[in-house]
C-alpha cells in the first residue's frame, strides 16, 4: 500500500468548502422534497419512512417538553440539537426549515469530516474527493439526511476517534484530543462508542486505553445531567430493556436480508417495497430489507458488482497493508461490531446504515493506495455517476409515495371537516390539549392519548372513549369534549402514570398498565333527571374508524382492534352511529355495523356506582385491520396544567 502523505494545501482549503456545500446541498435538495407531514406527529405518517421514528426525533429536536426517553440510546442528541432549532426559531426561521437547516448542516459536515479522514489516511485530494461525493450519494446518505433522524450526528461521531488515531501517525496528540473524541462517539448513539473504545485500544497501552474510556463516560453522564436537568423526561443510558424487544426480530429476516442490507443495499438502492401498515392508514411502510440485490434496475445491478469489486478489494487491502495498522485495525473491528450488531439487533437494517457506510466507502477508497490507483479510480468516476442516477431515482419513488399518502391524509381531514360540519350536534373531540399517558419505553401503538375532560384513545391510531351527560330523552347536554376547561380539575401522578379528571358529574382516572393496556376508574355523579353514558367510538385524541362493535353481555368489542371488559356491568349498552346527537333507542342490541366507520357504544352507567373499565388496542401484526377515519389525528399543542398529586 502506498501511503501519499502530501499534507494539506490551499486545494484542500477549496475541497474542504466544496464538499461541505455539496453535503449541505444533498440534504437540503432532498428534505425539500419530502412533504413535512412525513415527520408531523398530527399525521399517521409514523414509521412509514424504513420504521423511523421521525415524530419523536422530530419533536424532540423541537420541543423541550416532548418525551425525550430515546436518551438512553442516543444519550446526549436532545441537548446538541434542541437549543440550535431553538435559537433559529427566535430569529423567525419556521421550525422544520430549522430542523432541515440543522440536519443539512451536519450532513455537510459528515462529508467533510470523511474528506479529512481520508486525506489524514493517505489518499491525494482528488482520490478523496471522488469517494467522498460516493459517499454523498450512498443510499444512507441520501436517505438519512433528507429527514429528521440522528443517524448523521452518530455517523459524524464515529469518525471522530478514527481521524484522531490517523492524527496520532503524524503528529502527537493530546490525551485531551483522545478523550473528547472517544466521549463523542458515545454521546449520540452507545453503541458507536465502539468507535472510541477500538481507536483508544489502537493509540494506548491498555491500561491507559481502558483508564480514558472511563473518563470519557464519566464526562458524557455528567453532561447527560445537565440534559436530564433541561429536559426532565430524558432516561439514563445503558439502559437496555426496551432494546431487548428488537432482538431476532424474525419478521425481518435472517442473516442473508441483514447482511445484503449491511453491505449493499446501504450503497445503492434497491427497489423499494411496500409494506402493510400495521396502523391501517394510508401511509405506507418502505422498505427495502426483503428487496433483492440491484432489483432497482440496469443502473443498480451495473453499480452493484462494480461495487462489490471496490468493497472485496478494498477489504484485502485493509487486511494486507503494513502501513497505517492501528488505524486499519480499528477501522475493521467497527465495521465487524456494526455488523455483528445488525445481524441480530434491529428491524429495518437500512434504517441504522449511516452508521457504517462512511467505513464501507473508506474500504473502497483504499484501493487509491495500490499499484492500480489509475484503474481503479476511473471506475470509481462511473460508479459514482451510476451510483448518483440511481438512487435518485429511487428516492423520487419513495417521496412520491409518501408525499401521495400526504395527500390522502389531507383529504381524509377534509371528508371529517365534512362529517363534522353536517352533525355539528354530536360528540366530537376537542382536538386539543392532548397529553402521552404511557409507561416509559412504550411502542408508540401502545401509547395512550388524553385530552382535557378525560376523553381518551388507549393506541395510536385506534379509536376514542369519551363522556356523555344527556337529559331524560337522551340528547347530549354535555360532554368530556365539550366541557369548559375552567370547570375541569386535573392531576398527574407518575407512579403508576395516571390522569385524573374531576367535573360536576363525573370523576375519571385513567391509568397506564403493562402492554398498552388501560384501565379507567369512572364514577358519576349526575342528577336523578339526567343520564350518564361512556361512549366509545372511533372519534378521540388519536382515533380510527370503528366498522364494527359488538356487545356479547360481558364484554364489548371494538372491530377486530380492542375489547373492554367492564366490573360491574353497565345498566344498558346501546349500539348506534357516532354521528347521532342523542341516544336513540335503549333497546339494546349485540353488533352494529357502518361502512365508513363510524360504530359507537353509548354504555348507560348508574350514579354513585364506581366502574372499572379495561381497555386495550389489539398488538400490531403487520396486518391492516382496517382504513381509520381522519380521526387519529393528534397534535401536542397547550395542554391543561396537571396537578401532581400531593402538590
Amino acid at each position: 500500500m502506498t501511503d501519499h502523505r502530501h499534507g494539506f494545501q490551499a486545494l484542500d482549503i477549496f475541497l474542504c468548502i466544496a464538499l461541505l456545500s455539496v453535503g449541505a446541498a444533498v440534504s437540503l435538495v432532498g428534505s425539500s422534497q419530502i412533504d413535512p407531514g412525513l415527520y408531523d406527529s398530527s399525521t399517521a405518517s409514523e414509521n412509514a419512512w424504513f420504521q423511523a421514528d421521525l415524530h419523536r426525533v422530530y419533536d424532540n429536536m423541537t420541543e423541550r417538553g416532548s418525551d425525550h426517553y430515546r436518551s438512553k440510546v442516543h444519550p446526549l442528541f436532545s441537548l446538541a440539537t434542541h437549543p440550535i432549532v431553538k435559537i433559529l426559531s427566535k430569529t423567525g426561521v419556521e421550525k422544520s426549515l430549522a430542523v432541515r437547516l440543522l440536519i443539512s448542516t451536519a450532513s455537510g459536515i459528515l462529508v467533510l469530516t470523511f474528506f479529512i479522514f481520508l486525506r489524514l489516511t493517505g489518499l491525494r485530494a482528488a482520490d478523496a474527493s471522488i469517494y467522498s461525493l460516493l459517499l454523498c450519494a450512498s443510499s444512507a446518505l441520501v436517505f438519512w439526511t433528507a429527514v429528521p433522524e440522528t443517524y448523521v450526528f452518530g455517523s459524524i461521531t464515529i469518525l471522530l476517534p478514527l481521524i484522531v488515531l490517523a492524527l496520532a501517525a503524524r503528529i502527537p496528540v493530546s490525551s485531551s484530543w483522545v478523550l473528547a473524541a472517544n466521549a463523542a462517539s458515545l454521546s449520540m448513539t452507545v453503541t458507536n462508542w465502539m468507535s472510541g473504545l477500538a481507536s483508544a485500544a489502537q493509540m494506548l497501552p491498555f491500561r491507559k486505553a481502558i483508564r480514558l474510556s472511563l473518563d470519557a463516560f464519566v464526562l458524557v453522564v455528567f453532561i447527560w445531567a445537565v440534559q436530564k436537568f433541561l429536559y426532565p423526561s430524558s432516561e439514563f443510558f445503558l439502559v437496555f430493556a426496551e432494546e431487548l424487544e428488537y432482538i431476532g426480530l424474525e419478521e425481518y429476516g435472517g442473516p442473508l436480508e441483514r447482511a445484503r442490507s449491511f453491505l449493499v443495499h446501504a450503497i445503492i438502492t434497491p427497489d423499494i417495497l411496500v409494506m402493510p401498515n400495521q396502523h391501517g392508514s394510508s401511509w405506507p411502510y418502505l422498505s427495502i430489507q426483503f428487496a433483492g440485490i440491484g432489483s432497482a434496475g440496469g443502473l443498480a445491478l451495473a453499480a452493484t458488482v462494480v461495487w462489490a469489486v471496490f468493497l472485496i478489494a478494498g477489504t484485502r487491502v485493509a487486511f494486507s497493508a503494513t502501513a497505517q495498522r492501528p488505524l486499519l485495525r480499528a477501522v475493521l473491528l467497527v465495521i465487524a461490531g456494526q455488523f455483528l450488531l445488525h445481524m441480530v439487533y434491529g428491524d429495518e437494517t437500512f434504517l441504522y446504515s449511516l452508521n457504517w457506510t462512511p467505513l464501507l466507502v473508506f474500504l473502497a477508497a483504499l484501493t487509491s493506495l495500490t499499484r492500480h490507483r489509475p484503474y481503479f479510480l476511473t471506475v470509481s468516476v462511473l460508479l459514482l455517476i451510476t451510483i448518483a442516477v440511481s438512487n435518485f431515482q429511487q428516492f423520487t419513488r419513495a417521496t412520491e409515495m409518501v408525499n401521495s399518502a400526504m395527500t390522502s391524509d389531507l383529504s381524509e381531514r377534509k371528508n371529517l371537516a365534512r362529517v363534522i360540519s353536517n352533525n355539528p350536534l354530536a360528540d366530537w373531540p376537542r382536538g386539543s390539549g392532548h397529553a402521552i399517558l404511557a409507561k416509559t419505553g412504550t411502542r408508540l401503538s401502545n401509547k395512550g392519548y388524553h385530552e382535557p375532560g378525560g376523553s381518551f384513545s388507549p393506541g395510536f391510531a385506534s379509536f376514542g372513549v369519551s363522556f356523555l351527560l344527556l337529559d331524560s330523552n337522551g340528547n347530549v347536554v354535555e360532554s368530556s369534549n365539550s366541557i369548559e376547561v375552567s370547570k375541569l380539575e386535573q392531576k398527574a401522578e407518575l407512579r403508576p402514570p395516571r390522569i385524573s379528571t374531576r367535573s360536576d358529574w363525573y370523576t375519571s382516572t385513567w391509568i397506564a398498565e403493562d402492554n398498552g393496556r388501560f384501565l379507567l376508574e369512572f364514577k358519576a355523579n349526575a342528577s336523578a333527571d339526567t343520564i350518564v353514558a361512556v361512549k366509545v367510538g372511533s372519534a378521540g385524541p388519536s382515533g380510527g374508524a370503528v366498522r364494527i362493535m359488538e356487545y356479547d353481555g360481558l364484554a364489548l368489542s371494538i372491530g377486530d382492534q380492542a375489547s373492554m371488559n367492564m366490573p360491574p356491568d353497565p345498566r344498558s349498552v346501546v349500539l348506534q352511529d357516532e354521528r347521532a346527537s342523542a341516544l336513540e333507542s335503549e333497546v339494546a342490541a349485540s353488533r352494529f355495523e357502518s361502512a365508513d366507520g363510524f360504530a359507537s357504544a353509548w354504555l348507560i352507567l348508574d350514579s354513585e356506582t364506581t366502574y372499572e373499565m379495561s381497555f386495550a388496542a389489539r398488538e400490531a401484526t403487520g396486518e391492516p385491520y382496517q382504513q381509520p377515519s381522519p380521526l387519529h389525528c393528534y397534535a401536542s399543542v397547550d395542554l391543561l396544567p396537571l396537578h401532581p398529586a400531593g402538590c
